[in-house]
């Protein structure tokens, strides 16, 4: 009776340990992500493209080389 009481509160321990583990990352995590209303409307920084008379471009000029991918 004893060793099923001692499993019995080992297996709560860890459970509750487990528990309080995820919440805490969770938690960690969540509060660096945005908010999911603004990634409808993010607008990544794209890559300005100099083009000449023929539609060739001559220059590229980003601070990031960003490609949108549809």
């Amino acid at each position: 009776e004893q060793l099923v009481r001692l499993a019995l509160m080992a297996t709560t321990a860890c459970v509750v340990s487990g528990f309080l583990l995820f919440a805490s990352a969770y938690l960690y995590v969540a509060g660096d992500l945005p908010r999911v209303d603004t990634l409808a409307d993010y607008r990544p920084p794209i890559i300005t493209r100099v083009l000449s008379d023929e539609g060739e471009i001559i220059a590229e000029f980003a601070k990031e080389r960003r490609i949108v991918v549809p």
